[in-house]
């Protein structure tokens, strides 16, 4: 069947992108003097604490939405499936001093649609509240982007809510603008 304008959806939703090859932040910073935290890929074994920090994300990312979103459980499971396998990745920021995870973030390898080059999706990125305005979160999507870059990955892309002021405020902070292009979604 095919689809017609009548039956997409304009989602809340701003595309972020910035391109690798454009892209320097210099020298980065050893986090672990500077901050008292270590970034690193997630184990197997990281389940659990991933978990805690992941469902900390998305309670505050669906706020009232009783019987669309799937269960915290469901969710939960699918994003570690999905982000675990490889070539995708898990990132955990965990503060030195007791090894506790902090803050999480998820990218995985798009293959290229318009060039043979594939790029970077971000999935979702968190620190826990109690070690927000720190800039740990900073700390943690320079390290994304390096690692994307040295990946050879032409592009690294995201989406932010709309009405998430937090997140947007963030990025801009970063110094990145929401892109002009319109995210819309296909309905069957």
């Amino acid at each position: 069947p095919g689809f017609s304008a009548a039956s997409t959806v304009d989602l809340p939703i701003v595309l972020f992108s910035v391109l690798l090859d454009e892209w320097s932040e210099g020298d980065p910073p050893d986090v672990t003097e500077t901050h008292g935290v270590a970034i690193r890929a997630a184990t197997a074994h990281d389940r659990s604490s991933w978990e805690e920090v992941f469902l900390s994300y998305r309670e505050s990312q669906i706020v009232g939405a009783p019987g669309v979103c799937q269960p915290a459980d469901v969710a939960a499971d699918g994003t570690w499936q999905v982000y675990f396998a490889c070539p995708n990745r898990v990132l955990l920021m965990t503060d030195v001093s007791d090894g506790s995870v902090i803050g999480i973030a998820h990218f995985r390898h798009m293959p290229g649609i318009r060039s043979l080059q594939p790029w970077g999706f971000l999935g979702d990125i968190h620190i826990v509240p109690a070690k927000q305005g720190r800039g740990l979160g900073r700390l943690l999507f320079l390290e994304l982007l390096r690692i994307a870059k040295k990946e050879e990955l032409s592009t690294f892309r995201w989406k932010c809510l709309k009405n998430n002021e937090a997140a947007l405020g963030f990025y801009h902070r970063l110094g990145f603008e929401p892109s002009s292009s319109k995210l819309v979604q296909y309905c069957g």
